[in-house]
């Protein structure tokens, strides 16, 4: 009898081990509003910084297209000025002015890929571009760009 309940106890507590462990790591796959805004902000600008946009693109505050990859309660600035958060668009309003397309941003993708490794996919839908990012990160360190790659909406 007392083998059983010592067995019982350590499956009690293996039980209980596993059940900490796996919260612990869930909280690990989740990010701040902070690390959100901060990767985000951080990619975009890396994007302006390292692409050729039209002038529209740096004259025009930039417009992030509101979804659950994004923080409405942190501001983020691109090209010092502070991003406008808006509701999804036609296709048609993205492209209403194709000789002077304005900054729309959809963060398509915002995901942990290992430990301190992000994946930010960001749709600019007026120019149907989509840049992929591999971001170096950790909570409360400045976000690093590792990885950055491109492609162009197919008819």
């Amino acid at each position: 009898m007392k083998k059983n309940q010592v067995l019982l106890k350590f499956v009690l507590f293996l039980l209980a081990a596993w059940c900490f462990l796996s919260s612990c790591n869930k909280g690990q796959n989740e990010f701040s509003d902070y690390d959100k805004a901060a990767i985000i902000e951080h990619g975009i600008h890396h994007i302006f910084q390292s692409s050729r946009f039209a002038s529209d693109f740096y004259l025009n505050p930039v417009q992030i297209v509101k979804s659950s990859n994004v923080p409405g309660s942190v501001r983020i600035v691109v090209n010092g000025r502070s991003c406008a958060l808006i509701d999804e668009l036609s296709k048609e309003l993205y492209q209403e002015d194709p000789g002077h397309p304005l900054p729309f941003v959809k963060v398509v993708k915002l995901d942990r890929i290992g430990t301190n490794l992000v994946g930010l996919d960001v749709e600019f839908p007026s120019i149907e571009t989509t840049f992929y990012m591999k971001i170096k990160h950790s909570p409360g360190d400045i976000p690093e760009i590792v990885a950055l790659s491109s492609s162009k909406a197919k008819e």
